[in-house]
């Protein structure tokens, strides 16, 4: 198994930070990408990392991850390897490095992923979806989240995941309203008047976690 070692990238100054944009747009769609410029203001809030994990001096992985202080909540906003090394493990052991932050510090981890009953690749999605399940994630069950149509054009219907150092069965509904308000009014800014906050009137009973 080759060493991974793993690097916070605290600014757009780093000199790895273009190899960080070139594996972000090589592995997520337009629609599912927030906007460099997006990414580099964050960068300076305390409330955003970004981590390299490191093959030979080489980055080859990384992993984007929000805080959202009124849920007291972190998000994973995006987990990438290179191509050349995807049997590697490396998406495995960096997802175990951002667990481990999250558990010290007692919070809930929150995770996006494109929901198995839409589009194409239904396959892929379930897999991705089991990927998450081996690592102590769940299921918000019966929820359908959309993703914002960060490309200006179209939204993307999601599942929601949660690591949950807790080990709860249920989340409250409020709860879940408000750490997703939090995702669309923070890390997606949008307006708290736009449409796509309508769904969540539909959130009216506590949401089980399935394994």
């Amino acid at each position: 198994m080759v060493t991974l070692e793993f690097r916070q990238i605290l600014t757009p100054d780093h000199p790895d930070f273009p190899a960080v944009i070139a594996l972000y747009e090589e592995a997520f769609p337009a629609q599912e990408r927030i906007s460099i410029a997006w990414i580099c203001r964050k960068l300076s809030s305390e409330k955003t990392q970004l981590w390299g994990g490191y093959v030979a001096q080489e980055l080859v992985a990384i992993a984007m991850v929000d805080f959202l202080p009124e849920s007291e909540a972190m998000l994973l906003g995006y987990l990438a390897t290179a191509s050349h090394l995807r049997n590697q493990k490396l998406g495995s052991r960096l997802l175990e490095h951002v667990i481990g932050l999250a558990m010290a510090q007692s919070q809930l981890l929150i995770l996006e992923l494109e929901h198995p009953d839409f589009g194409d690749d239904r396959e892929l999605r379930r897999r991705r979806v089991a990927f998450y399940q081996r690592f102590g994630a769940k299921l918000l069950k019966d929820i359908v989240y959309l993703l914002p149509a960060l490309d200006g054009h179209t939204q993307t219907e999601m599942v929601l995941m949660v690591v949950d150092p807790q080990h709860r069965h249920q989340l409250s509904s409020g709860f879940v309203r408000q750490f997703v308000r939090e995702l669309y009014a923070r890390i997606y800014r949008q307006d708290p008047g736009d449409p796509i906050f309508a769904w969540l009137e539909t959130i009216v009973r506590d949401v089980e976690l399935v394994g």
